[in-house]
Parts: C-alpha cells; structure tokens; sequence
C-alpha cells in the first residue's frame, strides 16, 4: 500500500505542481486538437548501462478505449552511442467510435551520451521518422531533438533534466521548446525500479510517464505504468503494460 501511495504522489505531483516552460500559439483551441488520435510517443532515456547489447520491447497503451502496441529494438553500442528502430501506436483494437487520422508512427532515434565524471553524463539525441496513415495523406516528417544531464546521486536514485525542441507534426501544434525532467529510483536493488519523466508545454507531447519496472532476470523485465496527460495538452490518462528482452551476457 505505501508504494501505490508513492505513485499516486507522483502522479499528482508530476501532473499538477510543474509549470509550463512555454505553451505554444496556434490557431486552433489546443484542447481540440488530436482528441480522437493516439498520442505521439517519444523515448529520450537511452541504455547507459550496457555496452554492445541488444533490447526489444513490446508495451500495450490502453487509450481512449483503443488498444496500441508499441514496438522497438535498441542497440546500446561502444562510446556512448543508442540507436534505436521502433514503431508506436500500431493499432490492435480501435473505438469505432473514433476518427483516427493516423497510426503506427515508425522512428529511428540516436542518441550520443558523454561521461563527464563518475555521476554525472551528457545526453544528446533525435528522434526522427513518420507515420502510416489510417486514411490517405500526406507523408509528414516527425523531429524531436533533445539534450539532457544526468546526475547519478546514489546507487539508489538518479536526476536528469534537459530540454527538447520537436516540429509542429511531432507535437501536433506548433514547433515547441520544452523541458524534460526525470528521475529513477530504485525502490529494491536489481529488481524493482520507480521511473518517471515529464513533459512540459501543451501539445500531443505534454504529460508525465510513470513506470514501475520489475527486473525478473537479466534478460527479461516487465513494467506497468500510467500516463497522465497536462492540462490543455488534448491527451488523456492512459494504461502501460510491457516487457524487454535483453541480450545481456550472451555475447
């Protein structure tokens, strides 16, 4: 019970209590926009923790009474390097009752990280990629760069903050700047871990994630999670279920 306890504190604290860096202008009422749309979906926490690993994840998002999985293989390399190949919001079950007007966003996201000391590192990474469309459209491009610093305080817990700076088809509005902060806790050593980040602005971007990560082996690990939208984003709560598969120590 005190650990669901912590993770509604976190929720409410994330979803209510941290400002707005800048809410993008646009024409159109920022509540209207995308409502009857999954969410875009980024990832700008790379694998610090492995070199020359492959990752795979599969993660069901329950949303707006739609089912989406969420796809990507992760290559954690030498120097620093992730890159990544993911496909989100492929559509499993979806609400009759909801005009989609996309689906399936496919990315490739790479990211540099630097070790400036034993605490602390310097991430850099962009997504990038596009979506196949539910109806006939367009093919638009979809950016999100970002930058983040992370301060390992303890064997237990992990800060990290930083900017990103996505197009307006990524956010859904217009071209934004906003902040990302974060955080990992490890609530049991090597096995059950509290991760969450945040963020800012009012687009299809803007919310938190909170995950609650078991670590049932070195090659396997599931999480389950929520997603809570900002206010004005167009978002709404969302549920998170997934696991990773790993390739740790087997080459």
């Amino acid at each position: 019970m005190n650990l669901i306890n912590l993770l509604l504190f976190i929720v409410v604290l994330l979803n209510s209590s941290i400002p707005v860096l800048a809410a993008p202008t646009t024409s159109r009422d920022a509540k209207s926009h995308k409502k009857d749309a999954s969410l875009n979906k980024v990832d700008t926490t790379p694998n610090l923790e492995d070199t020359d690993v492959f990752t795979v994840t599969s993660e069901a998002n329950l949303y707006q009474n739609s089912l989406y999985e969420n796809f990507d293989i992760d290559f954690s390399s030498t120097n620093g390097w992730d890159v990544q190949l993911s496909s989100y919001n492929v559509p499993v079950y979806q609400d009759p009752n909801l005009d989609l007007p996309y689906q399936a966003d496919t990315f490739i996201n790479v990211s540099k990280t630097f070790k400036l000391n034993n605490s602390l590192n310097l991430i850099f990474g962009s997504q990038n990629g596009t979506y196949l469309a539910a109806k006939p459209t367009v093919t638009q491009w979809q950016n999100l760069d970002y930058s983040q610093v992370l301060w390992q305080v303890n064997s237990l817990i992990s800060l990290r903050g930083g900017l990103y700076w996505a197009n307006s088809i990524m956010s859904g509005t217009t071209d934004v700047l906003g902040y990302i902060p974060g955080f990992t806790v490890n609530l049991i050593e090597d096995k059950l871990t509290l991760q969450a980040d945040y963020y800012s602005g009012q687009s299809n971007l803007s919310g938190a994630i909170v995950n609650l990560q078991y670590q049932a082996s070195r090659y396997f690990q599931s999480y389950i999670g929520v997603g809570v939208p900002e206010q004005n984003s167009g978002n709404e709560f969302y549920g998170i279920v997934g696991f990773t598969l790993s390739s740790r120590g087997l080459f």
